[in-house]
């Protein structure tokens, strides 16, 4: 086979995968995508490799990629991590809560999936106050503080 057309086939191999994950935002596109530039760059280099082998090329690139994603993956998302992107996020009270009554915080932006987490705070606070998470103290059970708003930081007007 002509070493242009092999090497023209794993790149669109390669643009399929990647439309696939523009279409999924699932990450495995991805990886299947940058796997197959692998045998790509193999047929430039060494045009006279039988299709079975890169086809094999293709198959453990594809095992290392997932393999290198699933370390970064539970890296970055790992329970630490996540704890520590909860704290600080900012939300309204749905439902008002006190050290002893749960409430309801709804969050601006998700966090594990969630954006309703339930929350207590040292002080009783009422619904719609606009609070910050201080501290995870369960799986869905949040910490809060009332934030200062921009009149109090400013002094008031």
């Amino acid at each position: 086979m002509d070493i242009s057309i092999i090497w023209w086939a794993w790149i669109i191999v390669s643009g399929l995968f990647l439309l696939v994950e523009l279409m999924t935002t699932t990450f495995f596109g991805l990886w299947m995508a940058i796997a197959a530039l692998v045998p790509a760059l193999v047929a430039l280099i060494w045009p006279e490799l039988s299709i079975e082998w890169q086809l094999g090329l293709w198959i453990i690139a594809m095992l290392l990629c997932g393999w290198l994603w699933s370390r970064y993956n539970r890296k970055y998302n790992s329970p630490e991590a996540l704890e520590d992107s909860l704290s600080g996020q900012i939300g309204v009270l749905a439902r008002g809560c006190s050290s002893t009554q749960q409430g309801l915080l709804l969050l601006q932006k998700p966090v594990m999936g969630a954006s309703e987490w339930r929350c207590v705070s040292d002080e009783p606070l009422p619904a719609d106050t606009r609070v910050v998470v201080t501290e995870q103290l369960e799986k869905y059970l949040v910490r809060v503080a009332r934030t200062q708003s921009l009149h109090q930081q400013s002094g008031g007007v």
